[in-house]
């Protein structure tokens, strides 16, 4: 039947119960588009542990002699992704696939979101078929490695989002506070590497607080990431590269005082639906609304809103022509990020449009639950 990697998607598929439920795309569009074959059994050699890819990512690509392969959408790489991974999209596979080392039997290790999500598994399929000898799968992905307290690190293209869009975060400058004065990213508070043990009390209350640390360089801040995750802030990343990275890639430096009061205000965004009326939306599909489900296809597959479309944020630009401007359309993911990602996007394209930031949880039935953190 092919390779075990084959297999392997194959189980993933049907241990995960997919369904698909939309009016206008079916479970069958979604496989189609993703060019995934239908399933039987993971081979347990070819997974790997997260303690294995800790191991692995502490030893650093060329001494551990592996390629780790982020396979989820860039926009998600760039929030946050593990140590040394590159980005190869599934869907931009064969565009990227020079990414990949040039020796066949080299170690090359796929991830992406979770157990439930099948872009790696996929991934690993297209690179067996090239030749690759020895191919594995970080099958738990990266909410395994956040849940147990590893690096997580965000690109410079994200925090520039961040910064453009106004989205309310944390941002700590962790250089001397001389250094910051001369140069330092805007939004910046000054909690310099040596203070932060005792500056716990000034972080904010709000553990679901988005947090990006920053020193000159990566490798400087690992500590005071594992420390900041300490105290349980479960959204915390380092920035790549850190403040020389910034530079590098033209991001606006600032010199002169710096603050050093950390203000978190999670404020309702533009364009932000109440969750109530969200709610009366998904229950009653008014006529005059859209409910647009900005997850990715493997994510939608497991479970949709009554009547809603799927298009991924990272696809949202390129497939503009095939939504309505005759109704306002109602964004929503699984965590309120991609959608208000997605919100923007629309807002400057002239669509009427609102989304919801909250965390949703929708199964199989297309049955949900709403959390606000």
């Amino acid at each position: 039947m092919g390779s075990k990697i084959e297999a392997a998607v194959l189980a993933v598929a049907i241990t995960a119960g997919v369904f698909f439920f939309s009016t206008a795309v079916t479970a069958v569009d979604v496989s189609q588009k993703l060019k995934i074959a239908v399933p039987a059994k993971a081979a347990a050699e070819k997974i790997v542990t997260v303690d294995e890819v800790a191991r692995l990512v502490a030893l650093g690509p060329e001494k551990g002699s592996f390629e780790l392969v982020d396979s989820r959408p860039l926009v998600l790489y760039d929030e946050g992704h593990i140590p040394g991974a590159v980005s190869i999209p599934y869907r931009e596979f064969n565009e990227f696939a020079g990414r990949l080392p040039g020796e066949k039997d080299n170690l090359i290790i796929f991830y992406c979101g979770s157990r439930a999500c099948r872009l790696s598994l996929a991934s690993a399929v297209k690179a067996e078929k090239m030749g690759y000898t020895r191919v594995e799968v970080f099958a738990d992905g990266l909410q395994a490695w956040k849940k147990t307290g590893n690096l997580v690190v965000s690109s410079v293209q994200s925090l520039k989002e961040y910064l453009g869009k106004g989205i309310p975060f944390v941002l700590i400058d962790l250089r001397p506070m001389d250094e910051a004065k001369r140069g330092h990213i805007i939004g910046a508070v000054s909690v310099p590497e040596k203070d932060l043990p005792n500056e716990k009390e000034k972080f904010p209350s709000d553990k679901s607080a988005p947090i990006m640390l920053y020193d000159n360089d990566t490798k400087s801040g690992w500590d005071y990431f594992a420390l900041v995750r300490g105290w349980g802030y479960a959204n915390v990343a380092l920035l790549e590269g850190g403040f020389d990275e910034w530079k590098r890639s033209g991001g606006l430096v600032i010199s002169g005082d710096v603050a050093t009061r950390i203000v978190y205000v999670p404020k309702l965004r533009a364009g932000e639906i109440s969750i109530e009326e969200f709610k009366r939306i998904a229950e009653t599909s008014p006529p005059d609304k859209l409910l647009l489900d900005v997850r990715d296809e493997d994510e939608a597959m497991q479970g949709m809103l009554k009547g809603a479309l799927d298009v991924p944020s990272w696809d949202l630009k390129d497939r503009l022509k095939e939504l309505t401007r005759d109704k306002e359309i109602i964004l929503y993911c699984d965590t309120g990020l991609r959608a208000e990602m997605a919100y923007h996007t629309l807002k400057e394209a002239g669509f009427r449009v609102r989304f919801l930031n909250a965390k949703i949880k929708i199964d199989k039935d297309g049955k949900y639950t709403i959390l606000k953190e």
